[in-house]
């Protein structure tokens, strides 16, 4: 598609217009490095939270049908949360990837990890960290392409109608990129919410199961159901989420 004609701009009022949107463009940039990095975090809180939950699976009878039930519910959260982040980043793959398809092509191997890991197959989980490292890495890549695009616009060199131009990509794709994470991120605080309250009672209780090893399922099922309702809500939102980003996705729990 042909760029769309500057002739009738006045230049030298439009300069200080787009020296301001590169700098917008730039801060949107180093946003969303941000914005990634925590999403990065919220996955290893999970992580942990996951295999704390897991931990004490050999002091108890697996059995328990109740005990069972909040378990698998706190693995299916961690796994499927893993997979949203997926779909949030493979949603930027027209937005962001490099000329060689680098960036999708990581993605699309985490992709392949978590779809193993939501069936229960064997993944490295060192493999996984560093594929998703991978990605933060071609991020960063891109943060420092745009950069570079940014000084491009502040320089004296080049047409105001060409600088112009790099302006309003950037700034198209990088609303796109924004859009994606903003709608990650929101289901963020839910996470944070139930996965802070997951851990204040998950801590207590391995110490309480160690030091009662002959624990009744009476009082076992008691501390449990004080998990339940955050269980339940962090349910809920990767529900919502999922469901607004991924009609296909199996939301059976």
């Amino acid at each position: 598609m042909s760029s769309p004609s500057h002739s009738d701009y006045d230049y030298d009022s439009e300069t200080p217009s787009i020296l301001e949107d590169a700098s917008d463009f730039v801060r949107s940039a180093l946003d969303v490095q941000k914005r990634f990095t925590a999403a990065r975090r919220q996955l290893e809180r999970v992580d942990e939270l996951d295999i704390g939950g897991r931990n004490f699976l050999p002091s108890l009878d697996s059995s328990d049908e109740k005990y069972f039930r909040l378990m698998t519910k706190s693995h299916l959260w961690a796994n499927k949360l893993r997979a949203s982040l997926i779909t949030v980043l493979q949603s930027t793959i027209p937005y962001v990837k490099r000329s060689d398809g680098s960036l999708s092509v990581k993605i699309e191997e985490v992709r392949v990890m978590t779809d193993k890991i939501m069936k229960n197959s064997d993944v490295d989980s060192d493999e996984f960290d560093e594929s998703l490292a991978d990605i933060e890495d071609e991020l960063q890549y891109l943060q420092r392409q745009l950069l570079k695009k940014a000084d491009l616009v502040k320089s004296n060199s080049g047409s105001r109608s060409r600088k112009m131009d790099i302006v309003n990509d950037c700034k198209k794709k990088m609303k796109a990129l924004i859009e994606a994470l903003d709608a990650f991120s929101e289901d963020i605080e839910w996470f944070d919410t139930c996965s802070s309250k997951i851990k204040n009672e998950t801590g207590p209780l391995n110490a309480y199961l160690r030091n009662n090893p002959s624990i009744t399922e009476r009082v076992l099922v008691r501390r449990l159901t004080s998990l339940e309702t955050p269980y339940l809500h962090a349910v809920k939102a990767l529900d919502l989420y999922i469901l607004k980003t991924d009609d296909n996705e199996d939301r059976d729990y």
